[in-house]
């Protein structure tokens, strides 16, 4: 997929040893995709309220309102009243083209399976076309265009709160080389909740190895409009970055994180996506605070209520709390021998002991899942 047009660069500055290839890009824009997705949010009477550009929302309301029976817009009111489809789309649209074309913008076989929760390719391919005819009809491209200075102004403010940093460097510093472009798009009129995919995504259960580049995609919310300014938390942007170092090695280990399920039953059952995914958060949230942490504690790094590192709390730790701190601690040694572990991957097998050694505190019961790969 090519890279976004518009927006900024970062380019992580790594250590010699990492070849340039491998260096994560960083781009961020106001999106026409989704700031599209979000003209149909408002005219269809769809779209949460939030922190936004002041008037933006009402602008649009009275700019399109001659379009409000437009079948683009009905076809949206009647995807957002399912919670699949509307999930489905939000996918689809990442590997599109920006308008007026909305063609595909990456090889058929990186389609994501989304594509069928939606509908299948002609359910989809019908939405496309009319919202293509909205665009001709509607005049959205001229709306797009005469809002690009309050875009920059957003998306300069976007660049601002990184300054100073190389995110992406300090994350491909910590985990090792990753074959990654994160894009960040800065949703004003769109209202998605902070959401995020990979595209293709790293994990495959049969544990065959997924080839990159992986495209990251972020949909970012405004968290504050101070001075009419949207404010974005970068700390949203990084966690699915993250999945690109951690899911393939989970991948690889399935069976071994299978069997070790029935050794952690208790936080096995609090795992509502799968015990697979639970691991797969409790090690990005342990490395995500060990990268924080080594970054002098920066709150761009940090996750959300992490104010303070586990030594400090005070309350009692739930089961996957304790085990994220067990993670954390376990990585303590990852960060003292980066002459023998060069990346996360090397360490996994000690992450795996870990996992092992709170197994033998937990109750050898079934936990409720099914196994979630075959046994290898």
């Amino acid at each position: 997929m090519r890279l976004l047009r518009r927006g900024f660069l970062l380019l992580a500055v790594l250590a010699a040893a990492l070849p340039a290839a491998a260096r994560t890009v960083l781009t961020a824009r106001v999106d026409p995709r989704f700031e599209l997705l979000g003209v149909l949010q408002v005219l269809s009477a769809t779209r949460p309220s939030g922190p936004e550009l002041p008037g933006y929302p009402a602008e649009i309301a009275q700019r399109f309102a001659a379009f409000k029976t437009h079948p683009a817009v009905a076809a949206y009111a009647r995807i957002a009243a399912d919670p699949r489809r509307l999930r489905a789309l939000k996918v689809l649209f990442f590997g599109l083209s920006d308008p007026p074309s909305l063609d595909w913008n990456i090889p058929a076989a990186l389609v994501p399976p989304e594509r069928e929760a939606f509908g299948g390719e002609k359910e989809f391919a019908l939405f496309r076309e009319q919202v293509r005819d909205f665009v001709r009809v509607s005049g959205y491209e001229a709306f797009f265009a005469e809002h690009r200075a309050a875009y920059d102004r957003v998306e300069a403010a976007a660049r601002a709160s990184l300054a100073g940093r190389d995110y992406p460097g300090l994350i491909e510093g910590y985990v090792g080389p990753l074959d990654a472009r994160l894009h960040v798009i800065l949703s004003l009129a769109y209202r998605a909740g902070t959401y995020r995919y990979i595209l293709p995504y790293p994990y495959q259960r049969s544990g065959a190895p997924v080839s990159g580049p992986f495209d990251v995609f972020v949909i970012a919310e405004p968290s504050a409009a101070p001075g009419g300014v949207p404010r974005f938390e970068p700390s949203s942007y990084w966690n699915e970055l993250l999945d690109v170092a951690v899911d393939p090695i989970l991948a690889e280990r399935c069976a071994q994180i299978d069997r070790l399920r029935w050794l952690l039953a208790p936080v096995a059952r609090e795992c509502p996506e799968g015990w697979q995914s639970c691991v797969v958060n409790m090690i990005k949230r342990s490395v995500q605070r060990r990268i924080a942490v080594s970054a002098g504690g920066d709150p761009n790094l940090a996750l959300p209520g992490d104010a303070k590192p586990w030594t400090l709390w005070t309350r009692k730790l739930e089961p996957a709390e304790e085990y994220e701190r067990a993670f954390g601690n376990s990585l303590r040694e990852y960060e003292r021998r980066r002459d023998v572990y060069k990346t996360l991957r090397d360490f996994y097998p000690k992450l795996a002991e870990t996992l092992e050694a709170l197994g033998k505190r937990g109750a050898p019961s079934a936990p409720a899942t099914p196994p979630e790969c075959a046994a290898k």
